[in-house]
């Protein structure tokens, strides 16, 4: 059985919608990401350049909102920063590819709408809107395309080459390296994915 045009069209309007729905949750997904990698990037810089100063924070931090007397040794506090790093680093790149798949399924989506109508009512995220690409959105994708992802690894880098130079724990110079090596992967596979599917 093969569906009329009217119900065709009502089908496709209605996951029109709601692939909007989810990308719109997507793009909030993201943001949220982005600003997780960036704290977490501030903290491991915090700790890079006043260690003992942030643990003394967070073991207060922990004493007055659970209660807990917490003290860190050497390296502990710094492996949990590399940890929620490469968590917010991997969860933002793959909210990102997500995000972009979702765009190009909302782009075959208008093409196969624009078949029922002329001008551009199904066209606001595809061919319309890329018609006139606004130099300013061109240099925020950049940026989260190309800068961030290269910023992380030099980033990681720097804090590696700190933490070599100055070993705290070799156990916990293990998991950073660990996790660092982790991180600089993901960035450059997300940076190779950016590449290719442009």
């Amino acid at each position: 059985m093969t569906p009329s045009d009217d119900a065709r069209l009502e089908v496709l309007h209605v996951h029109y919608s709601e692939t909007f729905s989810i990308i719109g949750a997507q793009v909030r997904t993201r943001d949220r990401l982005v600003l997780a990698v960036l704290a977490s990037l501030a903290l491991l810089a915090i700790d890079t350049w006043l260690p003992q100063q942030l643990g003394i924070v967070v073991g207060g931090v922990a004493r007055e909102k659970f209660g807990v007397g917490a003290t860190f040794g050497p390296g502990l506090l710094t492996a949990v920063l590399w940890s929620l790093f490469t968590v917010s680093v991997i969860r933002y790149f793959q909210s990102c590819v997500y995000l972009e798949r979702l765009y190009r399924y909302v782009h075959a989506l208008e093409s196969d709408l624009s078949r029922f109508f002329s001008g551009v009512p199904f066209t606001r995220e595809g061919e319309f809107y890329l018609k006139k690409y606004p130099w300013y959105s061109t240099v925020i994708s950049t940026v989260y395309s190309f800068a961030l992802p290269i910023g992380v690894v030099v980033a990681v880098v720097l804090k590696l080459l700190d933490e070599f130079s100055n070993v705290a724990s070799v156990p916990a110079l293990i998991v950073d390296t660990s996790l660092g090596s982790i991180i600089v992967t993901a960035s450059i596979l997300y940076l190779v994915h950016v590449v290719f599917t442009r």
